[in-house]
């Protein structure tokens, strides 16, 4: 990715900046806690759902020298396309 890491800084400091901004004017207050809430709501779904670990990249290198590549073959080339 060109200018890494310097790209990503600024962007992060954007969205700070402009959380920060929003959190300071009365009339986007709601807008930014509604959608923090939202966001708390996501991400606890999904920490519900799957937990906080994830794959290790030992697990998931396991997981593929595992599995049955004929099988795996076989899948993909009776399920078709992708579907949009």
């Amino acid at each position: 990715m060109w200018a890494f890491p310097v790209l990503t800084y600024l962007t992060i400091a954007f969205i700070v900046f402009t959380l920060s901004a929003m959190a300071l004017r009365e009339d986007q207050q709601l807008n930014l806690f509604l959608t923090l809430g939202l966001a708390a709501v996501v991400i606890g779904v999904g920490v519900a759902k799957h937990g906080f670990r994830g794959g290790s990249e030992d697990e998931i290198i396991r997981a593929v020298e595992s599995a049955d590549t004929a099988e795996v073959a076989d899948d993909v080339a009776t399920s078709g396309p992708p579907r949009v």
